[in-house]
């Protein structure tokens, strides 16, 4: 009996991966390239390496908790008005594992 409990047990676990994967495959598709908001506090502006460091919000678009995460840029003009402790609502698009801030205005 408690062998065929384990069986089903790891039956329903087995069979809930595939749902989940898919789930998580489908949210990334949607996400990508399309600009997702949020707000948060600059903590670090790395001009060499185009990157600013951000403490946001949960960014509910991702499943994301509150974080502080670095954020790429291309656009050096983009930061230019940004200092370090400004409350920033910014935007920005996911590729791949890169997080490309779009926009950032200070609040």
């Amino acid at each position: 009996m408690k062998k065929m409990l384990n069986l089903m047990i790891s039956a329903l676990i087995f069979s809930a991966i595939p749902a989940f994967a898919q789930h998580s495959h489908e949210q990334a598709v949607k996400t990508q390239n399309a600009l997702i908001t949020a707000k948060g506090v600059v903590k670090v502006i790395d001009l060499e390496n185009k990157k600013v460091t951000i403490e946001h919000e949960a960014i509910e678009a991702l499943s994301w908790p509150a974080m502080k995460m670095r954020f790429a840029y291309e656009d050096e003009s983009l930061i230019k008005e940004i200092k370090i402790d400004d409350s920033v609502e910014f935007g920005f698009v996911q590729q791949g594992k890169i997080s490309l801030l779009k926009t950032i205005k200070a609040i």
